[in-house]
């Protein structure tokens, strides 16, 4: 979903991206639950039990990675390209942060784009948005504007 207004630039993700990333510890955690139901279910044998510890220890380890990555994409991004600003919209926490351009000190187009600000890096995945990477383009034209420091 895009929207733009003048100098005012919006892009956000899927729904269902967003719901996923926000909700992705709950879904783990009932994932384990009917695991550990059918494993008990069929517990002829205590291997499967045994099993499912190991999957729950692999998953959890994997989760931890992951949830550590999400904490850094944000899910939907505004660039006001009037007030010089950019707010982006985090995917763990839901938080608005917003930005002068001039907190900006680098960016670079991959596959996710990465702004890299004085406190850290925020990511956005970038899919197939020819017009976002223009407005990025335009983005990094105007942040280099700004002295950094």
């Amino acid at each position: 979903m895009d929207t733009k207004k003048q100098d005012l630039y919006s892009i956000s993700q899927p729904g269902i991206y967003i719901f996923v990333t926000k909700h992705l510890g709950k879904i783990l955690l009932c994932s384990f639950l009917l695991m550990f139901m059918v494993a008990i279910a069929y517990k002829e044998d205590f291997e499967y039990i045994k099993r499912l510890f190991h999957i729950v220890i692999v998953l959890s380890v994997i989760g931890l990675i992951v949830d550590r990555f999400l904490r850094k994409v944000a899910y939907r991004i505004i660039i006001d390209f009037t007030e010089s600003t950019i707010e982006f919209y985090m995917c763990r926490s839901g938080e608005a942060k917003k930005y002068s351009f001039r907190l900006i000190k680098a960016i670079s187009i991959n596959k996710y784009v990465i702004f890299v600000l004085e406190n850290g890096k925020i990511l956005y995945h970038l899919g197939q948005n020819e017009e976002f990477k223009r407005s990025i383009d335009r983005l990094k034209t105007h942040a280099a504007f700004f002295p950094h420091g």
